[in-house]
């Protein structure tokens, strides 16, 4: 939770334990966040958390406040527990023993100077105000929905368009920079998270189609999204 804002700027997390259970809240940063934004940070705990303790069994149940997809069977198989949607907050909710998993990826040496590293960046952050972070949090939410402009994301900030490109300015970056950014960042994130198809990603990235998302990730790494998914299975299951 600590990091949180090193990720991304859509949520905060809240961790609540009550007896055997315990509850990791996704807490949004904005009146509307996309089921996608949610179901991303849920799976990324749950993906992150049976890798770096090397077990598979780990299960939890899950909640979402949105309503729920035409097809969710991808969640229950993802979370393993319960799943439901339109409810009061989004969150999972667990064994409380898993917190004492031990974690099976790590160095001592690396932690501390990463450690080092976060703070130092977290620092950086408080000296800066929060438009920045608002300003991705409202791209993030709008990219699914497919309204991400200028003038889309002023409104959902409740500013002028030339008041968020002054913000922008501010912070020595552009809109279409923020954008491209945060495109690659979901892109390479469900790519190597996800069995989501090529289209289904383009789609979550506010692009008109397959063959865009492939022209985009191409000038920004070299490689087609195909390409790039094969490369990270192969270096996986070495």
């Amino acid at each position: 939770m600590e990091y949180e804002r090193l990720i991304d700027d859509v949520n905060d997390a809240q961790l609540c334990i009550d007896g055997n259970y315990a509850t990791l809240k996704w807490l949004p940063r904005t009146a509307t966040p996309s089921l996608a934004c949610m179901a991303i940070s849920l799976a990324s705990w749950v993906i992150f958390a049976r890798k770096y303790t090397s077990r598979k069994d780990l299960i939890c149940d899950a909640q979402f406040t949105a309503p729920p997809p035409r097809n969710h069977q991808k969640y229950s198989e993802l979370f393993g527990g319960k799943i439901t949607f339109n409810q009061q907050i989004t969150a999972i909710t667990f064994d409380a023993s898993y917190l004492q998993s031990q974690i099976t990826h790590h160095d001592s040496h690396v932690h501390n100077q990463f450690r080092a590293a976060a703070n130092l960046q977290l620092g950086n952050l408080t000296k800066h105000t929060d438009h920045l972070g608002e300003i991705r949090q409202a791209i993030a939410c709008g990219l699914p929905k497919g309204r991400v402009t200028v003038s889309s994301i002023a409104e959902t900030l409740s500013l002028s368009p030339r008041t968020l490109q002054n913000n922008l300015a501010n912070a020595n970056t552009s809109f279409q920079h923020l954008l491209d950014e945060i495109r690659k960042e979901l892109a390479l994130f469900y790519l190597e998270n996800s069995n989501q198809s090529l289209a289904e990603i383009a789609h979550l990235l506010g692009l008109s189609d397959q063959s865009s998302f492939t022209k985009v990730f191409k000038n920004w790494t070299g490689t087609t999204p195909g390409e790039y998914r094969k490369q990270r299975e192969g270096s996986v299951n070495r």
